[in-house]
């Protein structure tokens, strides 16, 4: 199965990586099962991967603890303010006749910090899965895709930590084929002026079209 592939510890951007793709168009994020990899997901909750079989992947790093967890936001734009912490605290207690004992307690001590936001967790779940090409494949939750789709660059980092690649798929659970990029190299001009004959030998060809840009 051919499809297009991200190969990356992280990305931030989506733009970066769904080139031609269309907003609103329904994106798959997923990964094909192979004994390279079958392990790996037996780790993180997977049985004997059948189809259906659905699992909240098992907590390997930050981006899974987050999807399990959530996480809290430190909100420095507020005013601090006033918790408790618990302390031991060891003293003397008197037993009569001038004597004491040593006795601990347990105390809270007030200190001061900024304000705690809970952002609940986005428990993407993966799905074992047959497509009609007969090869089993995990994927999560088909998403429409935007730019600014938190949710969406949240699976593809799920997938990449878990796996170092993450696939993307389209419709029908096919690859989505993304448009080759062609890159055009600028040369730099030399300093100086130059007549304009000498200049158009260099940019123009024999078509009256820039070149590099055939």
């Amino acid at each position: 199965m051919d499809a297009t592939v991200i190969q990356k510890r992280r990305i931030r951007k989506l733009a970066n990586y769904f080139h031609g793709v269309e907003v609103g168009q329904q994106v798959t994020v997923g990964i094909p099962v192979t004994p390279e990899n079958q392990s790996r997901l037996q780790s993180i909750g997977f049985d004997k991967l059948a189809e259906g079989e659905t699992i909240l992947p098992r907590v390997i790093g930050p981006i899974t603890r987050f999807n399990a967890d959530g996480k809290e936001k430190i909100r420095r734009d507020l005013e601090k303010e006033t918790c408790y912490r618990s302390q031991e605290w060891k003293r003397q207690e008197w037993r009569g006749k001038g004597e004491t004992e040593e006795v601990m307690d347990w105390v809270d001590i007030p200190y001061k910090r900024y304000p705690r936001e809970h952002i609940p967790a986005p428990s993407v779940e993966l799905t074992c899965v047959i497509n009609a090409e007969a090869q089993r494949l995990v994927i999560a939750p088909a998403f429409a895709y935007a730019e600014n789709s938190e949710l969406l660059l949240h699976t593809v980092n799920l997938f990449l930590e878990v796996f170092q690649e993450a696939h993307i798929l389209g419709e029908n659970r096919q690859p989505v084929r993304l448009p080759t990029l062609k890159r055009l190299s600028w040369h730099v001009l030399p300093p100086g002026e130059q007549p304009w004959e000498q200049l158009k030998k260099g940019l123009i060809t024999d078509s009256g079209e820039l070149k590099g840009l055939q």
